[in-house]
């Protein structure tokens, strides 16, 4: 069962890090919620890019790993390349 994850939620990590809610980590965390199943980093690109959440692919390399360290989403390192899933 997929825990409950809101924009609160996002809120209190980036505050717990010291860390600033940007106008775009809020949209790539909307587009984490949009998203199902397993998806590729160049998957959540897209993603982002088709609800014209981010422009850049440095920012999504930049917030997955922040998204995976607040337990928002799982990472899995397979042979063909890293693979993201929500929690």
């Amino acid at each position: 069962m997929k825990k409950k994850i809101d924009i609160q939620a996002l809120r209190d990590f980036l505050k717990a890090n010291k860390r600033p809610l940007t106008v775009e980590r809020e949209a790539l965390f909307n587009v984490m919620l949009s998203l199902k199943g397993h998806y590729s980093a160049a998957e959540f690109y897209k993603a982002a890019r088709k609800q014209n959440a981010v422009h850049d692919k440095t920012t999504v390399n930049r917030v997955l790993p922040l998204f995976v360290k607040a337990g928002f989403i799982k990472e899995t390192r397979l042979p063909n390349g890293q693979s993201y899933e929500r929690v």
